[in-house]
C-alpha cells in the first residue's frame, strides 16, 4: 500500500515489446494538442526517468507536427544553464512541448499549459495533484476558455482499491 513505483521498472514497462506505447502516444498527442482552430496546446510531458525523457524527446522531435513547435527536454543530466534556457523558451512560447522527469512537481509555472501527457506512474495523490495542477489553471485563448486535458499513458496513476482512477 502506498509508496512509489520503481521508475526503472516503469520505464521498462513503457518500452515493452517494440516500444508501441511510446510510439502510439503521438496519436493521443495529436488528438488532444491540435485544436480545430489550428492552435497547438502547450504540452507538459512527465517522464518516469532520464532515459524515458530522452526517448520521448526523440519521438516528439521526429513527429512532423510536434517538431515544428519546439520540443524541450529538462533533467538533471543537462547543465543548469541548458535547463534554464529550455524552460525560458517554453515560457516565451518559442517551444510548445517540454519533457521532464521531476521538474514539474515543484516550483514550475507556465500558465498557458493545458495538456499533460503522463508517462510517469504514481501512487502518490500529492504528486499526481502537483502534476495535474500544471494544466488545470484557467487559460483563455481568443476569448474562449481552454479546458485542461490529462492523458495517462501508463494507466498506473492511482491504481488502488482505496483511491480508484481519477
Amino acid at each position: 500500500k502506498g509508496g512509489e513505483y520503481v521508475m526503472d521498472a516503469a520505464n521498462v514497462a513503457l518500452l515493452r515489446g517494440d516500444g508501441k506505447v511510446l510510439e502510439d502516444s503521438m496519436s493521443h498527442w495529436e488528438r488532444h494538442a491540435i485544436l480545430p482552430n489550428g492552435y497547438i496546446r502547450k504540452t507538459i510531458v512527465a517522464a518516469c526517468n532520464v532515459d524515458n525523457a530522452e526517448e520521448l524527446g526523440r519521438i516528439y522531435r521526429s513527429h512532423p507536427i510536434a517538431s515544428q513547435y519546439g520540443v524541450e527536454i529538462i533533467h538533471y543530466r543537462n547543465s543548469d544553464e541548458d535547463n534554464a534556457a529550455a524552460l525560458d523558451r517554453y515560457k516565451k512560447n518559442l517551444s510548445r512541448i517540454t519533457i521532464s522527469v521531476d521538474s514539474f512537481t515543484r516550483g514550475f509555472d507556465a500558465r498557458e499549459s493545458s495538456l499533460l501527457m503522463l508517462y510517469r506512474p504514481t501512487r502518490s495523490i500529492m504528486l499526481a495533484f502537483q502534476l495535474f495542477g500544471r494544466v488545470v489553471r484557467k487559460f483563455v485563448i481568443d476569448g474562449v476558455p481552454l479546458d485542461a486535458v490529462i492523458v495517462d499513458m501508463t494507466g498506473l496513476v492511482f491504481p488502488s482499491e482505496d483511491i480508484g482512477l481519477p
